[in-house]
């Protein structure tokens, strides 16, 4: 059964609560993850429009790691830290920084973000304790310098939100408000802290998830069920995704390397949100909760949304672009591959006219060619 979400009062949470200071109280959406159902679910009863947009080959990318869309273009990054800037139809702009030792250059991208008023492009470099600053045509500004290691940025108003790196238990800051100069104007303690008597340390790629809502930042922690958005230089909570027995937790870190079975561990690795859903992947899975209708449900992971649009391959989204279009992407010869299966071949999609467009697209490409994004406008 469709699980309907309960509305509860951020009074009843302030026991567990610290990041927020002075702040009104607001109604949290609390969801259980484990009080969901899997579904199938057909792309055609969540969406619009489909558009693929071929990105073209003037650089070649490798897997592409992070999709950012800001001031008509989309920024690009892929697994060995080449940077590329694409106008909306897929040109390429340019090249985002050089790889190399050299001044303003470097070996490995940690994150990155854009101006959120401009088309500069802020590079975390983190084994370098600094942000390089690049124009909007990929040139050299300056370096910013950082007090600490940071593991992610994001942008925020005139400056920035950082998380640093909290795995070793020892760090007692886990984000940093700072300015477009590095000047820090506001700390978050880290509430997670725990003796790694060890030494050891495992890093996650989900220690920290970031999104973008309506202008608001917003961000949801490893150990945490809470999902944050910045204000007023402070955290607000907004949803819970209860996760109870299988929360991830500072003491199953502690004993990662001892053999310890984390199956149903929670373990995230994406979150976004549009005007109608959240969108939460964790494990083998993903969340959907319909903030219109209050109600909720999983899709597998390995199935995605199922393409009786055109015909496709099966759908899983990375992000949100704007309050009602998701965005994905697929590798040329994937998409090659699965038009020439039988699978296509066979399918009736619910628009034959688009089955036949995808198939065209898929024919002009090389198998070499660069990836291929897919965006879709959600139904309101």
């Amino acid at each position: 059964m469709k699980e309907k979400i309960i509305l509860i009062k951020c009074l009843s949470l302030l026991f567990i609560l610290t990041f927020s200071d002075n702040q009104k109280p607001k109604s949290v959406t609390s969801i259980n993850l484990s009080n969901q159902t899997f579904r199938n679910i057909s792309l055609s009863s969540l969406i619009e429009e489909i558009q693929y947009i071929p990105l073209s080959n003037d650089k070649l990318l490798n897997e592409i790691s992070k999709v950012k869309q800001a001031q008509s273009n989309f920024y690009i990054i892929d697994n060995k830290s080449l940077l590329l800037k694409f106008s909306n139809n897929g040109k390429f702009e340019a090249q985002i920084g050089r790889i190399g030792n050299g001044p303003g250059e470097y070996l490995f991208i940690t994150d990155f973000t854009i101006g959120e008023n401009s088309s500069v492009t802020y590079a975390l470099i983190s084994y370098q304790k600094k942000i390089f600053e690049y124009s909007p045509t990929g040139k050299y500004i300056q370096a910013i310098n950082l007090h600490i290691r940071a593991q992610k940025i994001a942008g925020y108003n005139d400056g920035f939100l950082t998380f640093n790196n909290i795995s070793n238990g020892d760090n007692p800051i886990s984000f940093v408000l700072l300015d477009l100069k590095g000047n820090i104007l506001n700390q978050f303690a880290n509430k997670y802290k725990f003796n790694n008597g060890n030494g050891r340390s495992v890093r996650f790629e989900g220690e920290c998830l970031f999104y973008n809502f309506q202008g608001k930042l917003h961000l949801k922690e490893i150990y945490a069920d809470t999902v944050f958005y910045v204000e007023n230089k402070s955290m607000i909570p907004k949803f819970i995704l209860y996760s109870g027995k299988n929360r991830f937790t500072t003491e199953i870190r502690k004993n990662l390397n001892d053999g310890n079975v984390l199956y149903n561990i929670v373990f995230q690795s994406n979150i976004f949100e549009t005007k109608n859903y959240l969108f939460f992947e964790y494990n083998d899975q993903i969340l959907v909760y319909n903030k219109k209708t209050l109600e909720s449900y999983e899709i597998s992971k390995n199935v995605g949304f199922i393409n009786d649009v055109d015909g496709g391959p099966n759908v899983v989204f990375k992000t949100a672009i704007n309050d009602n279009t998701l965005l994905t992407w697929y590798n040329a010869f994937e998409l090659k591959g699965y038009v020439a299966s039988e699978a296509f071949k066979s399918s009736t999609p619910k628009f034959p006219e688009k089955k036949k467009a995808l198939e065209k697209l898929a024919n002009s490409l090389n198998e070499n060619d660069n990836p291929v994004l897919m965006l879709v406008k959600l139904k309101e």
